[in-house]
C-alpha cells in the first residue's frame, strides 16, 4: 500500500515541500517564457523553442538561488537535448548568475527516469545556496524512491557533493510502512528514515544521520534515533520522513 503523503511522483514531490522564504531573500521575477512542467518518465520531449535554451531543449526544470551568495536571483535549469524522435539524447545543467552562463552536462537520467531540478537552499549557512536535482527514480516494494544529488557552485563549475570520495546519494519518497527523507537542520544535512514496526502502523521507529558540508565534501557526525508514537501511518508527524524539507528551500514549479 501506498502512503497517501508519500512521494509517489514529481509532481506530488514539489506539492510536498515546504518552501519557507525569509523576508531578505533575494527575489526576481519569473522569466518571462515559463517551462511547461508536464513532461512525464520515458515520455516525448518535445523542443522548447525558448531564447534562453537550445533550440533543441526540451524536458526542462529550473528552480532559483544564490549560487555564489551576492544577494542576486541565480537560475539553474536541468533540460535534455532531444532527437528528432523527441527522445533524450544528454542531459545538462545550465547555471544563470549576475557573472554570466554556464552550461554543463549532467550525468544521470535514462529512458525511464528523467532528471530534473528539485530545489535550492543554503544547507550549510553559508549564504550560498545548494542546488538538489532528482537524478534517478528507484522502484522498490511496488512504489517509487526518488534519489537526489546536491551540487555547489566551484568557480564556475556545478560540483556534486560527495561522502567519503563518492558522490553522496539521498532518497526521498517511500510506501506505507517506510519512508526516507532529507532535512537541512542548525547548518546540517540530515538524512531522516523511519519505519513501522508494529502490525497497525502506529509504533515507528525513526533515525537521522547528520553531516556537516564543507566545499564539496560531508563528514558524518552522528545518528540519532527515536521511537514514534503516532496513530496510523497518515499521521502528519511522518511528513518529513518522506520530504524534503529544508528552511528556506527554493523549489520548482
Amino acid at each position: 500500500m501506498w502512503r497517501t503523503s508519500g512521494l509517489t511522483g514529481l509532481a506530488v514531490a514539489v506539492l510536498l515541500v515546504t518552501a519557507a522564504c525569509s523576508e531578505t531573500e533575494p527575489r526576481s521575477a519569473r522569466p518571462p517564457q515559463p517551462l511547461p512542467t508536464d513532461f512525464l518518465n520515458g515520455g516525448a520531449c518535445e523542443p522548447l523553442g525558448l531564447d534562453r535554451l537550445p533550440s533543441d531543449a526540451g524536458c526542462a526544470s529550473e528552480i532559483e538561488g544564490d549560487a555564489d551568495g551576492d544577494g542576486s536571483i541565480d537560475t539553474l535549469t536541468v533540460y535534455a537535448l532531444v532527437g528528432d524522435d523527441e527522445r533524450p539524447r544528454s542531459w545538462h545543467m545550465r547555471l544563470a548568475t549576475s557573472a554570466g552562463v554556464h552550461d554543463q552536462i549532467l550525468d544521470a537520467g535514462n529512458p525511464f527516469s528523467y532528471p530534473r531540478a528539485v530545489g535550492a537552499a543554503d544547507v550549510n549557512g553559508d549564504g550560498r545556496s545548494e542546488w538538489f536535482v532528482k537524478t534517478l527514480d528507484l522502484a522498490s516494494h511496488g512504489t517509487a524512491w526518488k534519489q537526489l544529488n546536491l551540487f555547489v557552485l566551484v568557480e564556475t563549475d556545478l560540483e556534486i557533493v560527495t561522502h567519503e570520495g563518492e558522490p553522496l546519494a539521498m532518497r526521498v519518497g517511500g510506501i506505507s510502512r517506510l519512508g526516507e527523507g532529507i532535512a537541512c537542520p542548525g547548518g546540517h544535512l540530515a538524512l531522516l528514515r523511519a519505519e513501522a514496526r508494529n502490525v497497525r502502523n502506529t509504533r515507528w521507529v525513526s533515525s537521522a544521520r547528520i553531516f556537516t558540508l564543507e566545499g564539496t565534501e560531508t563528514t558524518f557526525v552522528e545518528r540519532t534515533s527515536q521511537t514514534l508514537h503516532l496513530d496510523d501511518y497518515n499521521d502528519p508527524a511522518l511528513n518529513r520522513f518522506y520530504q524534503l524539507h529544508c528552511r528556506q528551500l527554493s523549489h520548482s514549479a
